[in-house]
């Protein structure tokens, strides 16, 4: 699924460098990296006709190009700590909601992707399914870090 990043990465470099997204350009080069790979042609030879252009376009699309502004998806949830608005970011680990303010206010929470029909056995709150760092899946409660129940296997679901 494509991300919004995705979409805007996509519109910046085929608003800037429509040439090398043509089809005939892209044509071109397969079938000259074909004769790279075959032996019949040499790749300095195709750098040197392909790049010294390239490298007048990027310069000048650095100087000129706006910065690209992703759109900003709000939580629908206010900041407990400032009371501005709440969106979502991606960092490192995947997304997460933090303030509006930022960096004035700094706050952060997990967002909580998928609630289990399942209840807390230490604080009776909702189980939420959540990652580690690494990707891996656990099962958490969702009113985390008051609550630090956590399980790696599936609990029961509430009747």
């Amino acid at each position: 699924m494509p991300t919004a990043l995705g979409f805007a990465a996509c519109d910046f470099l085929i608003k800037y460098f429509p040439d090398v997204f043509d089809y005939k350009f892209t044509a071109s080069m397969e079938n000259s990296l074909d004769d790279i790979a075959t032996g019949t042609r040499n790749w300095k030879q195709t750098l040197s006709e392909f790049y010294p252009p390239f490298e007048k376009k990027l310069d000048s699309v650095l100087e000129k190009a706006d910065r690209v502004k992703l759109a900003v998806e709000y939580a629908g949830k206010k900041c407990p700590k400032c009371g501005k608005e709440l969106v979502v970011r991606t960092g490192r680990f995947g997304k997460f909601l933090a303030c509006s303010g930022f960096p004035d206010c700094k706050h952060t929470e997990a967002l909580v992707t998928e609630v289990i029909n399942a209840k807390c056995p230490e604080d009776g709150g909702d189980i939420v399914i959540r990652r580690t760092k690494k990707g891996r899946v656990f099962y958490g409660c969702k009113n985390y870090p008051k609550c630090k129940y956590a399980s790696w296997t599936k609990p029961k679901q509430s009747v």
